[in-house]
């Protein structure tokens, strides 16, 4: 336990660093010569301090895309933030005041000393882009990069190759927002899932839950989105941008209550995605 953040070891390399009031992960791989951050969650802890709790090698930051509850606590650190540099542009949107109130307002019970002034006026960091094919050697284990279009058109997956671990950001989940500004449509989404099952990976860790997803649950996410009838979708209340209707459309057979029953997937979708 770490104050506001809970520190899950997961193996020798892996620890996930999680606040239960935010329910975003981020996600700590650390090698022999450097460590790499994966998100910031909200940033209303101090995560540099759980960070250097865990170890004080040279960090290497990343975001797996640009929305506000991953990139919240990139202003805490010096080091420049690689994420797609698609969704560079959209920073300043998802970090708006508005996101940011939002945030700040979820989270019930805030940190001894929390500066609510400070925290709404914070920026996003120092964002610098990274590509698919480019790999990091943090000493005895690597982090390669994936372009991977879907929840946002910057999204980027990383993929711990010696584990055969994936960390896919707001990709994989029983339900992936696929609407909204800076999302990618649905078929670009099928093709960045097509790609990511060619790879021998062997488990997925997703943002918003603590356990590891499988390759079924990337299956599951891929019929979703190539069965998905918007016209049949439940209506869903669109918090992120006023004006786009969006639809909750679940696999043939199945609605939202049928959501943690085993093979549930579902797609949020707007009328044109």
């Amino acid at each position: 336990m770490h104050e506001y953040y809970q520190v899950t070891r997961v193996n020798q390399n892996f620890y996930r660093i999680n606040s239960p009031q935010e329910g975003t992960a981020c996600d700590l791989i650390v090698g022999t010569k450097g460590a790499a951050l994966i998100d910031t969650g909200f940033g209303i802890g101090d995560l540099p301090r759980a960070v250097a709790s865990i170890t004080k090698l040279p960090l290497t930051l990343f975001n797996s895309h640009c929305h506000c509850d991953h990139i919240g606590g990139n202003s805490q650190f010096t080091q420049p933030i690689h994420m797609g540099e698609e969704d560079i542009p959209t920073c300043p949107y998802t970090n708006s005041l508005v996101f940011r109130q939002i945030m700040m307002d979820g989270v019930k019970e805030k940190p001894e000393g929390f500066d609510s002034e400070d925290y709404l006026g914070r920026g996003f960091g120092h964002p610098v882009s990274c590509n698919e094919g480019e790999v990091f050697d943090l000493g005895g284990i690597t982090l390669r990069v994936f372009n991977a279009a879907g929840h946002s058109v910057g999204s980027r997956v990383y993929y711990l190759e010696q584990y055969g671990f994936l960390f896919t950001g707001d990709n994989i989940g029983p339900t992936v927002l696929l609407f909204g500004y800076g999302a990618a449509d649905r078929k670009t989404y099928i093709q960045t899932l097509d790609k990511l099952l060619k790879l021998p990976f062997q488990r997925i860790y997703g943002s918003h839950a603590m356990e590891p997803m499988t390759r079924e649950n990337m299956q599951l996410c891929r019929q979703a989105a190539a069965e998905a009838v918007y016209e049949t979708g439940e209506p869903f209340p669109n918090p992120i941008r006023d004006g786009a209707d969006a639809r909750i459309c679940c696999l043939p057979g199945m609605t939202m209550k049928d959501e943690k029953k085993p093979g549930f997937a579902a797609i949020i979708l707007s009328a044109n995605s």
